[in-house]
């Protein structure tokens, strides 16, 4: 199913493609940037399981859980949506495309996670997804915190935890199967190629603090993409790389 919020007085439409594991919801900034200024949004959810991220499926596949084909002004992708984002592009060269904590493919600065995947192992990792909806609170946020910044305001921390909170319902609703097909796409993914036939007005949102997508990946999009532009954020975390502090950016990238 797709998450729409349509507006007939607003032509404008844009694509929400979310990242793993959880949806781009209508609490998000994104969304609701994007609905607060009359977009018709369409933020289809995507790991079910008639899941098909592959080839000439990628555009089919989305038709599909929109229910018409699919027509937009803006394209955004999240994180590992950006991969698809970039991909669903080469259809829509006047469509602006929004990179948030993404790359040309993925490469963590966490050592052990990379090795899992490059070496091919999507089932084992699948597993590990439904592991994730079972594993506690405490235990995701002692992760984040050690594996990105531990010294977190209380206003972070709140933040943090409403995040692990939809990760762990998240990981709950992707089926093993689904889980495979994700991690199977993200490991034979590089659109590295793909990127530097982009025609598209594009703007990439990235943090010196994400370590999930590191900042050399938005660098790497930035240097392939023609048309675009780097945003760096300081002191973000992978989930909250874009938020209202960069609505001035996107205002100012949508109406040039």
């Amino acid at each position: 199913m797709a998450d729409t919020n349509l507006n007939s007085d607003n032509p404008k439409t844009v694509l929400l493609i979310h990242g793993c594991p959880e949806p781009i919801r209508q609490n998000s900034p994104l969304y609701k940037y994007f609905a607060d200024r009359g977009y018709n949004v369409v933020a289809p959810y995507l790991f079910t399981e008639d899941l098909r991220l592959t080839g000439e499926d990628l555009k089919e596949f989305l038709e599909e859980k929109i229910g018409k084909e699919i027509s937009s002004d803006v394209i955004v992708g999240v994180s590992v949506g950006g991969l698809i984002a970039s991909q669903l592009a080469v259809h829509y060269h006047d469509a602006k495309l929004v990179m948030v904590a993404s790359g040309p493919y993925v490469k963590t600065k966490v050592k052990i996670l990379n090795k899992l995947l490059l070496a091919g192992k999507p089932i084992f990792l699948s597993l590990l997804f439904k592991a994730g909806s079972f594993a506690p609170t405490w235990f995701y946020s002692l992760i984040y915190k050690t594996l990105n910044c531990p010294k977190l305001t209380e206003k972070e921390n709140l933040k943090l935890k409403s995040h692990i909170r939809e990760i762990r319902s998240s990981f709950k609703s992707i089926s093993v199967g689904s889980g495979k097909e994700v991690l199977r796409y993200i490991v034979r993914t590089d659109n590295s190629q793909l990127l530097r036939s982009l025609k598209n007005k594009t703007i990439i949102f990235s943090s010196e603090s994400d370590i999930m997508m590191p900042i050399f990946l938005s660098a790497e999009l930035n240097e392939l993409i023609k048309n675009s532009k780097l945003i760096v954020n300081k002191n973000r975390l992978h989930y909250d790389v874009f938020n209202e502090d960069n609505f001035k950016d996107l205002d100012d990238f949508l109406e040039n």
